[in-house]
This record gives C-alpha cells, structure tokens and sequence, in this order.
C-alpha cells in the first residue's frame, strides 16, 4: 500500500510563512490568540504564524495606527 502525504490547506493554497504577527506578544481582546480554542485555531495557525498582513484584525490595527 502506498504511503499517503498529507498536505495542509495552507501549503494547496501556497502561503508561505515567514515571521509572526507583531501583536502576538501583546494581543488585543479580540485577537484570535487571546481566545485560543478549538473554533480559532485555524486562523491562529494561518494569521498569528505567518501570513499576518492578510489578517483583517492586523489590517484595521495598522490603518488606524497610520492615521
């Protein structure tokens, strides 16, 4: 029997992670890290560990920063 390889949607989607989320040491209330449980863990995987700048919550914290 062949051996399957199990690939993660983030790898069938192409991201590449590349650092974390500079809010992660320091979350806002509703930042998907300050609630971690079982319905969050997907976007903490994808938005707090690398692809951050897609995240809607970094988005609107850096656009408010700027202005």
């Amino acid at each position: 029997m062949k051996e399957k390889k199990w690939i993660d949607s983030d790898e069938k989607q192409g991201l590449k992670f590349t650092a974390k989320c500079p809010f992660i040491d320091e979350p806002f209330d509703y930042c998907y890290c300050s609630s971690m449980d079982s319905l969050s863990v997907q976007q903490v995987m994808r938005y707090c560990g690398g692809t951050y700048k897609e995240c809607h919550i970094y988005k609107n914290k850096k656009r408010i920063k700027e202005a």
